[in-house]
């Protein structure tokens, strides 16, 4: 890491070498930064894990909002971002988990009651 490090830094500093910058949103204000070769891609960019209500749909360019495409040459600055989408069926899946408590939690309401009501009743 490091000599890539002093590789890029005597490019950028000693040989005035220019790159295109690249800044690259994930999500919530995080940003992230890449200085690439004018007329090199940029392959490196992560693919983010689903979040709970959230699925990846991948990188898009912030300004024309088509899919990033990492074999294209980046020959400017540019901005991209990370697109989701909501994943409504995960919440769906996790009532669906969560039903046969709430069944189970309004039976025991329905006996308990019926309890209640006996024991008012004197029987």
């Amino acid at each position: 890491f490091l000599a890539k490090r002093i590789e890029f830094l005597n490019a950028a500093w000693i040989k005035d070498q220019n790159f295109c910058h690249v800044c690259a949103k994930p999500k919530n204000g995080h940003h992230a930064y890449y200085a690439i070769v004018p007329g090199e891609c940029l392959t490196t960019l992560p693919v983010l894990p689903d979040t709970q209500y959230q699925t990846f749909l991948g990188w898009y360019y912030a300004d024309t909002d088509l899919p990033f495409d990492s074999t294209a040459p980046i020959t400017e600055d540019i901005e991209i971002y990370a697109k989701w989408a909501d994943s409504s069926y995960k919440r769906k899946e996790q009532i669906f988990k969560l039903m046969p408590l709430a069944v189970i939690a309004c039976m025991g309401v329905g006996v308990l009651w019926a309890d209640i009501r006996r024991m008012r009743k004197g029987g």
